[in-house]
């Protein structure tokens, strides 16, 4: 067995020697290495993303525009206005006092600049003088009755025309002063004659005074009055009455002489001149008016300018609004010293009244046809002026007007 080993590990390194002393085989020449492929052409370089346009810097806002000056308050002229009137003076007459009282709130609201010298009871000028004076520009404001000129100034008193109307101050002042503002023909009236109205005061309430107590109608047939205005006369001629045209220095004398029976006046100016005294008896219902007009000069009125003449305005408004309760308080008073001198006071009760507006003719369209052929607006006024009493409360007692 160790025989065989031994010969099978001789064989093995035989066999190993062989192998080591023969010529070894060349290794065949490589393969040839494949030809590279071609690069890939260059992808081109994508087109850069365009850059977003910058926004636009903000444009600055502009500066705001320098907030112009607020415009000087309109200055104020010193100016010292003089002022006429056949009215007596304020001691001792409500209208006056009225103005006396519109002139000192003016003087207060202009810081003093506006100041007034006044001229009462004709010390400077009688009633129709005081117009020339006031065109001229002699005195800056009159304090006056525009009926002594009524050919000159045909719409101040178109209310005269309107009979038995209403006897409250605090419907005819306000109303008045409404429609003045409303037509502009008014102020052109004036105007013509170098003048500006700023308001009229409502009268004291009307009425009759005379010889013998009036009663009814029929007590006023065959008797002769004085009137201070033709559109009176135009109604109450209705009743029978004779009308003296008359001014009111006459009145007591014509009464005392027998030549008046009676007259048509409010209570104040009845009891100034002392007509009680010859015709004791007083009849209430005529109406109450707006006659006592302050009027200024044109010229004065421009040179006061718009600050000043606003004052004016607002100051003439408030008045329409204090003067009428005022003015009753008055004539509450005066009818008691009349009534302490003897005077015997009556109303005309509903009856009477509707009697006598049964047959009176219709005066304002007789007055509205006159003015309107002369160029003014007599319609328009004539109705509108009744408008505005309705407005305010007032039923009249028939209407005037008809076409």
């Amino acid at each position: 067995m160790r025989k065989i080993f031994i010969a099978v590990a001789a064989l093995v390194i035989i066999s190993f020697i062989a192998a080591s002393c023969a010529q070894p085989t060349p290794a065949p020449a490589p393969a040839p290495a494949p030809a590279p492929a071609p690069a890939p052409a260059p992808k081109p370089a994508p087109a850069p993303a365009p850059k977003p346009s910058p926004a636009p810097a903000p444009k600055p806002a502009p500066a705001p525009a320098p907030k112009p000056a607020p415009a000087p308050a309109p200055e104020i002229p010193t100016m010292k206005l003089r002022l006429s009137s056949p009215h007596g003076p304020p001691a001792v007459n409500v209208d006056a006092r009225g103005t006396r009282r519109v002139m000192d709130e003016i003087t207060e609201r202009t810081g003093g600049k506006i100041t007034f010298e006044t001229f009462w009871g004709g010390a400077l000028s009688g009633p129709f003088d005081t117009f020339d004076l006031l065109e001229e520009g002699i005195i800056d404001l009159a304090h006056t009755m525009p009926w002594y000129l009524e050919s000159k100034f045909p719409l101040a008193n178109y209310e005269f025309t309107f009979p038995l109307f209403t006897e409250d101050p605090a419907l005819v002042g306000p109303a008045k002063h409404q429609l003045v503002k409303e037509i502009p023909a008014f102020q052109e009236m004036w105007a013509q004659y170098n003048m500006r109205n700023i308001y009229a005061w409502p009268s004291m309430s009307y009425g009759w005074n005379s010889v013998e107590p009036l009663t009814k109608l029929e007590d006023f047939n065959g008797r002769k009055f004085t009137a201070a205005s033709r559109w009176q006369s135009k109604w109450m001629e209705a009743a029978g009455l004779t009308m003296i045209g008359a001014s009111v220095a006459d009145v007591y004398e014509l009464h005392q002489t027998g030549v008046a029976e009676g007259n048509v006046l409010p209570i104040g100016l009845n009891l100034g001149l002392k007509v009680y005294e010859v015709a004791p008896y007083y009849l209430h219902g005529y109406g109450s008016y707006a006659y006592a007009t302050l009027i200024a000069n044109l010229d004065t009125w421009n040179e006061l300018g718009p600050e000043v003449q606003k004052i004016f305005e607002e100051v003439s408004e408030e008045a329409m609004v204090w003067f009428p309760p005022t003015l009753l308080e008055e004539e509450a008073r005066l009818r008691g010293i009349m009534e302490e001198q003897g005077v015997t006071f009556s109303f005309m009760g509903p009856e009477f009244r509707q009697a006598w507006l049964d047959i009176i003719p219709d005066v304002p369209a007789i007055w509205a046809a006159e003015v309107t052929e002369a160029g003014w607006p007599g319609w328009e006024i004539v109705d509108r002026w009744q408008e505005i009493l309705a407005d305010m409360g007032y039923t009249a007692p028939r209407q005037w007007g008809v076409r």
